[in-house]
């Protein structure tokens, strides 16, 4: 991701996944950065860190959603976890 828009429409795209029932998204870790994917808003202001784990409803792979919406990165993106 490049940019705030390339952002929100992934945050929108694994939202409609999730609602389809392709993607489920996993409870948080207590360990202050993440929270409920559902909280996570379609777009601009974020929390500074995004960061929110999935697994695929029918092969179980993971993925993780990352985003340091406060520095930027070259770490921001979907990645397969699995």
């Amino acid at each position: 991701m490049k940019n705030p828009s390339e952002f929100s429409t992934l945050v929108k795209r694994i939202k409609a996944e999730v609602a389809n029932g392709n993607l489920i998204a996993l409870p948080p870790n207590d360990d202050g950065f993440q929270e409920e994917f559902h909280l996570v808003p379609n777009k601009a202001p974020w929390s500074d860190i995004v960061l929110n784990y999935f697994k695929c409803s029918n092969c179980n792979t993971g993925f993780k959603l990352f985003a340091d919406t406060y520095h930027g990165s070259s770490k921001n993106g979907w990645y397969c976890c699995k």
